[in-house]
């Protein structure tokens, strides 16, 4: 199973009937529920015999009768806090200058190209100039 795809193809059985002989005067159960592994596992079903629901059943003790396959969307992965932590600093983090010399340079003339500083395109401007001029930038 790819763990980037964002459904979990698997092959499951509708119906069946029960593993051991004392049972198998219930006949043919409907599979109503069943559980999912990540790597596409059924090993757990809820099956009706009749008006009787058996849940909680483990799949080794069924006979499947028949067999269909379909997909469920995957569960999000629940983020704990140490990499909630670690993200957020991240992107609290400023972008610092590699060099501040020449970044304080082309914000100057950014100040005196456009009539309103700071501004999203003055900004723009001076790190385009900046970075044709080899700057750069670090986490800071």
């Amino acid at each position: 199973m790819d763990k980037y795809n964002k459904s979990i193809q698997h092959t499951w059985f509708h119906h069946a009937t029960w593993g051991s002989p004392e049972r198998k005067n219930e006949g043919v159960g409907k599979v109503t529920w069943h559980s999912l592994s990540e790597d596409g596992k059924v090993e757990i079903v809820d099956i009706k015999f009749g008006n009787k629901l058996y849940k909680n059943v483990s799949v080794n003790k069924l006979v499947p009768t028949d067999e269909g396959s379909h997909s469920h969307p995957r569960k999000k992965k629940k983020m704990n806090v140490k990499e909630a932590k670690q993200k957020l600093a991240m992107f609290l983090e400023k972008n610092v200058p590699t060099n501040p010399s020449k970044w304080s340079y082309y914000k100057s003339q950014a100040k005196k190209k456009f009539d309103v500083y700071p501004s999203a395109y003055a900004n723009a401007w001076a790190a385009k100039q900046y970075k044709a001029a080899g700057g750069g930038w670090k986490k800071g």
